[in-house]
């Protein structure tokens, strides 16, 4: 379990890095507001949420592979599991992970939405169904934040 854990975090992490470097380069170094960024992000979130690579990884994010019982073999075996599992769930979430980057820790309520988003698309049956809702929603929040109401 360490090694999975340690190889998926792993995977994350380096995803992490990358996003926070991309949202420092662009707010910092190139002067996009943080509004017009957000606003931004929010569309693109949107606009994945309805596309069929999205659906695709988000089921591939339930699967799970054979794994060799014992020894250097199941150690091997679990950490490509976790590689390819880290990478399914990357393919599904990127762009709501963009959009967290972005908001940073300012907002707690943008946060939590957007947690448990993600928690039910990838945990529930019927949280699948909500991706394109959740696009409308996206949709909406990316006008609202472009036209300065939230």
């Amino acid at each position: 379990m360490a090694l999975y854990t340690a190889v998926y975090v792993g995977v994350w992490t380096g995803f992490g890095l990358t996003a926070i470097g991309l949202d420092h380069l662009l707010g910092a170094h190139l002067g996009i507001s943080e509004q017009v960024l957000l606003a931004i992000v929010l569309a693109i979130a949107g606009g994945w949420q309805l596309t069929r690579a999205k659906r695709r990884a988000l089921y591939a994010c339930g699967r799970t592979v054979p794994l060799p019982p014992l020894g250097r073999r199941a150690d091997a075996g679990c950490a490509r599991f976790a590689l390819v599992h880290g990478w399914r769930c990357i393919q599904s979430c990127w762009a709501i992970m963009l959009v967290m980057v972005v908001i940073g820790h300012s907002s707690l309520v943008w946060m939590i939405a957007l947690t448990a988003l993600v928690i039910a698309e990838e945990l529930t049956v019927t949280g699948r169904r909500l991706t394109r809702p959740a696009a409308g929603i996206l949709a909406l929040a990316a006008a609202a934040v472009a036209l300065g109401v939230v």
